[in-house]
Order: C-alpha cells, then structure tokens, then sequence
C-alpha cells in the first residue's frame, strides 16, 4: 500500500490504498481524456517523504494489520466465491467458507477503524499545507478539496 497525495480530484489531499502504478493505470482507462494531464501531472507517492513521528509508526502499524486483514478478506472471499459456485454440492463447504469469511471481516473492519484512526491522528501531527507546497508542483491549483478548482486542463499548472 501506498500513500498518494493527489490521488483522486477531491476529498482529502492523501490518500492511503493502491501503489501508485495501479492508480495511474486506472486513471488512464477510467477518467474523461480531459481530466487525464492534470490528473497524472499531480499524482505522487509520498510514502517515504512523509515525516517519520510516533503518529506515523501507529499508522504504519495500523497499516500493517490492515494488509494482513485484507489479505485474510481476499482469501475468505475466494473461498467464498468457490463455495457458492459450488453450491448445490458442498453446502458444508459455503458454511465454513461463510464463517471464515465473517470472521476475516469483522478483524478486516477492525483493522481499517484502528488504521482510520491512526491515520488521522498522523495527519494532524504535521502540517500537510506546508507539506504540500514544499512536494508539489508550484502552481498546484488545489484548493482544499479538489485539484479542479480552476479548470481540468494541464495548463492550469503554467501559472
């Protein structure tokens, strides 16, 4: 997992999820050809820009638990997904796939509530404006909440 800054147009200004290859990839299938300059222009991994404070060693930890939960979730689920193909021959098997499932969840749940938790406490540890102009681009036109503030097009960012 990877923390991105500019990760999506709007909402927070990190964002805490897929490398950033996969992100960049998605926006190149997914988002309006319009979008797609400014978009790749501004995405980063900052992973390891980010100060290192006891906030941010829960967070990595937190971070941790929560790829393992996930990992246990991706796994339940296959078995999930293996079982109800299978249904009408292995009910047992749904069952305990089930169970392994809800299992999984609610520690995947608990893991993401500790790392939501923990990444919140890591972004108020540090400025992340002064952050944020020190890594980005210039003439970034996030304004807050969205990098579309003033337009879609990259020569937004020629000032």
């Amino acid at each position: 997992m990877a923390i991105l800054m500019h990760g999506h147009h709007a909402g927070s200004l990190f964002t805490v999820g897929r490398e950033l290859g996969e992100r960049v990839e998605q926006i190149k299938r997914e988002k309006p050809v319009a979008e797609q300059a400014l978009r790749l222009a501004l995405i980063q991994d900052v992973t390891a820009l980010l100060p290192q404070t006891k906030a941010r060693a829960a967070h990595d930890e937190a971070l941790a638990a929560l790829d393992k939960a996930w990992a246990a979730l991706d796994k339940a689920r296959a078995a999930l997904d293996k079982a109800r193909a299978a249904l009408d021959k292995a009910w047992a098997a749904l069952d305990k796939a089930r169970a392994a499932y809800d299992k999984a969840r609610t520690a995947f749940d608990e893991a993401l509530a500790a790392h939501d938790e923990a990444w919140t406490a890591y972004v108020v540890s540090f400025d992340t404006e002064a952050f944020h102009r020190e890594h980005c681009h210039p003439n970034c036109p996030w304004d807050g909440k969205t990098i579309f503030a003033k337009g879609t097009s990259i020569e937004v960012l020629e000032g």
